[in-house]
């Protein structure tokens, strides 16, 4: 026997009247983005992967170009992009680049809608930059005591289709079975301020991998340290394909005690080979400034 039937009806009217509101996503397009740079800030080549997205400073995490971001808000927005990048070349190792600024902008966002944005990215200023983009005769890599070539410039002229990434040249590692073996270390020593991220950006192409390390002196000895491999972007005979990559240097170049710090570019001919080829573009040594 009900004995409050006016409290069931109370319940009914409650549980009718709560409805679920749906939220209507817009979306936010990334298809592509560019780098804008300054004078002294040498090329404008960037392989940003990663993008951490916000709108009015509320993160919409982080998304792999192209990206399709869906948002809640509608209306004018301030969007926000932090550039990343695949550290060392390794696609799991995303992080965000430290020398490159956030870029803001406003968009009008609706429901079901995409918005399109296409973030310009710049340096943050206060930068050292160590710049060899191989425009002009002669080149600032030292052939080491042990390489059998040294590196060649080839321009627009000399050069076939695809040699030169940019520009009027591009450097050109070029090894055989009478100049197996390759070595070119920097003309300058570096040295950053202490805890400053240093990174190494270059574009290159080639078929065989190469390698980058570093020079230092330490308590009066120089000591050569091996530190990343680079990997071919094409196989043997193949067409060109460019890649860009950059390479955090921070754990060699922040070494306390050392003194003389220059990097190196290695490369061998691989076994069962005849010959083999690398080519360089855009070298970019950065830093903060002291």
């Amino acid at each position: 026997m009900m004995r409050y039937p006016w409290t069931w009806m109370v319940l009914l009217s409650l549980f009718s009247s709560c409805k679920r509101t749906e939220v209507v996503p817009g979306y936010l397009t990334v298809d592509q983005v560019s780098l804008s740079v300054a004078g002294g800030q040498g090329s404008s080549s960037q392989k940003v992967t990663t993008l951490w997205m916000y709108t009015d400073d509320r993160a919409e995490g982080a998304w792999d170009l192209p990206a399709r971001i869906p948002v809640t808000q509608v209306g004018q927005r301030t969007i926000k992009a932090v550039a990343g990048i695949r550290r060392n070349g390794v696609s799991t190792d995303r992080i965000i680049y430290p020398f490159y600024a956030t870029w803001s902008g406003q968009v009008e966002l609706a429901p079901t809608q995409p918005a399109s944005v296409q973030p310009v990215f710049s340096y943050f200023t206060g930068l050292s930059f160590w710049i060899e983009a191989f425009e002009s005769a002669g080149n600032q890599f030292d052939p080491d005591s042990q390489t059998d070539t040294t590196l060649i410039m080839v321009t627009t002229a000399t050069g076939g289709p695809g040699d030169v990434f940019e520009g009027n040249g591009s450097g050109l590692i070029a090894v055989d079975t009478l100049r197996p073996f390759f070595r070119c270390v920097s003309s300058d020593a570096f040295t950053p301020p202490t805890g400053s991220p240093v990174f190494l950006e270059l574009d290159y192409r080639g078929d065989m991998r190469f390698l980058i390390g570093t020079y230092f002196t330490q308590g009066g000895t120089v000591t050569r340290n091996p530190y990343l491999f680079v990997n071919p972007t094409e196989a043997p005979g193949g067409g060109p394909v460019w890649n860009k990559i950059y390479v955090d240097l921070s754990p060699v170049m922040n070494l306390p005690g050392t003194t003389e710090r220059k990097f190196y570019i290695e490369a061998r001919l691989p076994d069962g080979r005849n010959s083999a080829t690398v080519r360089l573009d855009n070298v970019k040594l950065i830093h903060r400034q002291s």
